[in-house]
């Protein structure tokens, strides 16, 4: 009976503890979101965060997930994360891509330490926006011109001022120098 009854308690726990475990790249809020130790972080950094490890190194990351390097032309400002494996686009979360280290940033930013031909699921590099508004562009360029009109205006008038000061300052020579003769005798 006492064995029937350990049979009982075991086997209404094993859902509880036999739940999915988070894995690299699952979208997180804090540490616990990605393990219950807390060993594995969240990048908060990431749209909606991005449960890593970081400090991996080729063939140790989870079977789930790739060692990738960033910034591996500049060794002292190399950092490795795992990320999580992908084959294509459908194996990512919303916002994210499946990616080569080439398609990654500007083609030398990042390079799968576990295999050039694995990919890894990433937030896509979004270049700036270019202007195609003409009329912003015209306007910009307008107000470019009014300030060096203005300040050209400005460095004339404080020119002519400084000229009316200078004259008004200057002392009363004798007649000779100023070519006043006097009264005619």
């Amino acid at each position: 009976m006492c064995a029937q009854r350990l049979l009982l308690l075991s086997l209404l726990a094993l859902p509880i503890g036999s739940g999915c475990a988070p894995e690299i790249g699952d979208a997180c809020e804090t540490s616990l979101d990605c393990s219950a130790q807390g060993s594995r972080p969240c990048d908060r950094t990431q749209p909606s965060g991005y449960c890593t490890l970081e400090g991996c190194e080729r063939g140790t990351c989870p079977e789930e997930s790739v060692c990738v390097e960033y910034r591996y032309r500049s060794p002292r400002l190399a950092v490795t994360f795992c990320m999580k494996r992908c084959g294509g686009n459908d194996d990512c979360r919303n916002d994210y891509r499946c990616m080569s280290g080439d398609d990654f940033g500007e083609g030398d930013e990042a390079r799968v330490l576990d295999g050039d031909k694995k990919k890894f699921c990433a937030v896509p590099e979004t270049p700036a926006p270019e202007s195609t508004d003409q009329g912003a562009q015209d306007a910009a360029q307008d107000a470019a011109q009014d300030a060096a009109q203005d300040a050209s205006q400005d460095a004339a008038q404080d020119a002519s001022q400084d000229t009316a000061q200078d004259a008004a300052a200057a002392p009363v020579g004798d007649a000779a120098a100023t070519g006043d003769a006097g009264p005619a005798s």
